[in-house]
């Protein structure tokens, strides 16, 4: 074979373009709204696996807004008042001007509030009769009041000493609050009429410091605490009904922390 009829061999290399190194970013969105998908399937499952009727109950509260019923403004901090520590009220009254321009209770609070409330009512033991759990969004945050009823006490008689029951509703609370950096402020409150006679402020202060000593021991430090207030009766629940043992009551208020999350006027327990 001649040198002339010889062709010269020719490698073509053809080159595929945009699908080499990159595949494009569909597959991701798709890939994210299967995800989405399957998780709200699971939680559709778990919410019709859940006999808990009480606590479906708070999940439905807790993402239905109600904001034709503004919360009780009960309890805003001004008022004249006898308190254990005159060094508390300075602090206090040093954050009053941020506490005045909020609208109700913040993200963290409203979420501390209601696993409280959950806790309490889902216990067989704690909510066997009447109730004595009161939750009050206010402008400060959530108020927590532990009442007496006309069954059932939060002191031994007429005396500063909690009972087994009321150790333990501070007990839950403690628990739920211990991993927050939320501030507390404790209010003890007696009947607005004479029947526990002259020493209503001392009684009222002893069983607030009690409280807070209960807390203590659940693992509450102290520097979490902004005041500790005797109230007497110049506070109660029922201003019409003055003798109603749920006058009578120890407050736990969760306060909004400056900075956190949004505060929400139409928030309802």
């Amino acid at each position: 074979m001649s040198a002339e009829n010889e062709r010269p061999i020719v490698i073509r290399r053809v080159k595929r373009g945009g699908h080499g190194g990159h595949h494009g970013g569909s597959w991701k969105v798709a890939y994210a709204d299967f995800v989405t998908a399957m998780m709200a399937f699971f939680m559709l499952l778990w919410l019709i696996s859940t006999p808990d009727k009480a606590k479906l109950k708070g999940l439905a509260e807790y993402f239905t807004p109600n904001p034709s019923s503004p919360p009780r403004p009960m309890g805003a901090s001004g008022t004249q008042k006898s308190q254990s520590g005159a060094g508390n009220s300075q602090s206090r009254s040093s954050s009053a001007t941020a506490t005045q321009k909020r609208s109700g209770p913040n993200t963290q609070v409203r979420m501390i509030a209601t696993d409280i409330k959950t806790a309490i009512v889902t216990s067989p033991q704690l909510n066997s009769g009447p109730s004595n759990l009161l939750l009050e969004p206010t402008p400060d945050g959530v108020r927590i009041n532990l009442m007496d009823t006309a069954t059932r006490t939060m002191f031994k008689g007429n005396t500063a000493n909690l009972n087994e029951y009321a150790e333990q509703l501070l007990s839950i609370i403690s628990a739920k609050i211990i991993r927050s950096k939320v501030k507390i402020s404790i209010e003890g409150h007696t009947l607005p009429t004479t029947s526990e006679g002259a020493g209503n402020w001392s009684l009222s202060s002893r069983r607030a410091q009690a409280a807070m000593q209960a807390m203590n021991a659940n693992g509450i430090s102290s520097d979490r605490f902004v005041e500790v207030i005797a109230l007497a009766g110049t506070r109660p629940i029922y201003p019409d009904q003055p003798t109603r043992p749920e006058n009578r009551r120890v407050t736990v208020v969760l306060l909004n922390e400056s900075g956190a999350l949004p505060d929400d006027a139409s928030f309802k327990f």
